[in-house]
């Protein structure tokens, strides 16, 4: 059983070696000059912070004064409308 152990020991070992030394170094592709992009491009988007993510509490005064019971249909068929359409 000690055997058994100790050759599953030394083959873990043996399959974590690292990387090969003893191989040549890949040769390195010649490289094309790459023009430098403009200044103008687009800054890297951002993740909100959580004082600029709308709550549904933003909202809820603005849809008491503007919803009432004769538009609710309207105003519902309207929102999903803008959900529905692709942006």
């Amino acid at each position: 059983m000690r055997r058994l152990w100790l050759i599953m020991a030394l083959a873990a070992l043996g399959a974590c070696g690292g990387e090969d030394t003893t191989a040549d170094p890949p040769e390195e592709a010649p490289t094309a000059e790459v023009a430098e992009p403009e200044a103008e491009a687009e800054p890297e988007a951002t993740a909100p912070s959580p004082e600029e993510v709308p709550l549904p509490e933003d909202f809820e005064e603005e849809a008491a004064r503007d919803i009432t019971a004769e538009n609710l249909e309207d105003e519902l068929a309207a929102m999903e409308a803008e959900l529905e359409s692709p942006q």
